[in-house]
């Protein structure tokens, strides 16, 4: 088979290399297409916590079953469902997770490796590209479960990318409101449109308006997550999303309105397979939304090129169809 690998940061190749055998409760299914995420670009340029190199990178995957013909998203995570966190429901913050395209071989390859536990069935008539956002979306529902959002409340998501589009997409089937602030232009005005398929006025250069009752940073930087902090209201929430990159620090004097305005902060990391379910039910509803957020579709050829584009934010979300 073919596969898109990591050999060490800033080196990788697509190669031939021997199909993953089925064992034990895992199947060895076709790859019908795997998104390509910011954090793929990251592992490329610079590496990963998680990452164990070499490495088949793709997270955002959906996948066939060549004996069956079913359809499945991939839950990317490995959890040992015994700790106190898988049974509490808490299946991505187990202390033994693998995940597929960090620890374990992904999907930017013609097969895939995957537990029968991670399958979740393709709704009928939903695009398997499309499909491919449920991972970064279910990662958005595990963010507003977090905040606890409440239908009528109101959410400032700063960052115009894909992952903040889906968090505005998130509040609003919530039954909340969002508004979105973007600091480059470019993006500002390639997000108009899904925003006003979600009745979202145009994202802002900063964080303007009244104070809002919730907030996330859809983006990496101490910026973000000071602007995230200024746009709330006194008892506001604020769910700490996107990493900060590795040497950046948030000055104390931006910290100490969680302490003047009494805010609450959380964390929120991947997301658990109920959510990444609920989202694949919200995008077979969206769908037409959704494909907003899609560039193109491309080879496994293509993603030397793309993974710069991706970390310069110059591109939306690309899907990979990995052909032999």
């Amino acid at each position: 088979m073919r596969a898109f690998r990591l050999h060490s940061t800033g080196h990788a190749s697509v190669l031939a290399v021997a199909s993953p055998e089925p064992c034990g409760n895992a199947l060895c299914l076709d790859v019908c297409a795997c998104a390509l995420c910011r954090t793929d670009a990251k592992m490329w340029d610079c590496g990963h916590r998680d990452l164990v190199l070499p490495r088949t990178l793709g997270h955002e995957i959906c996948a066939e079953d060549p004996e069956t013909g079913g359809r499945w998203v991939v839950w990317p995570g490995q959890a040992c469902g015994a700790c106190s966190a898988c049974c509490g429901g808490c299946e991505n913050l187990c202390p033994s997770m693998r995940i597929l395209g960090f620890h374990v071989d992904g999907g930017l390859a013609t097969k895939v490796l995957v537990d029968r536990s991670a399958l979740i069935p393709l709704p009928v008539g939903l695009d398997p590209h499309l499909a491919t956002l449920a991972e970064p979306l279910g990662c958005c529902l595990n963010a507003l479960d977090a905040l606890r959002f409440q239908p009528g409340e109101s959410l400032q998501v700063i960052g115009g990318g894909p992952v903040g589009l889906l968090m505005a997409l998130a509040a609003v089937e919530a039954g909340g409101h969002a508004r979105l602030c973007e600091r480059e232009e470019t993006r500002r005005e390639r997000s108009r449109a899904f925003l006003e398929c979600l009745g979202i006025g145009p994202a802002t250069g900063s964080a303007v308006g009244d104070a809002c009752d919730a907030a996330v940073a859809a983006c990496p930087g101490t910026g973000a997550f000071t602007a995230a902090l200024s746009a709330l209201r006194p008892g506001g929430r604020f769910c700490f999303f996107s990493g900060l990159p590795g040497g950046k620090h948030v000055p104390a004097q931006d910290l100490n309105p969680i302490h003047y305005r009494q805010l609450t902060v959380t964390g929120a990391y991947g997301c658990t397979r109920d959510q990444m379910a609920r989202a694949l039910a919200l995008l077979a509803e969206h769908g037409c939304i959704a494909a907003r957020l899609i560039d193109g579709q491309f080879g496994l050829e293509d993603v030397p090129g793309l993974l710069p584009e991706i970390l310069a934010g110059a591109r939306m979300k690309c899907v990979i169809i990995p052909r032999e």
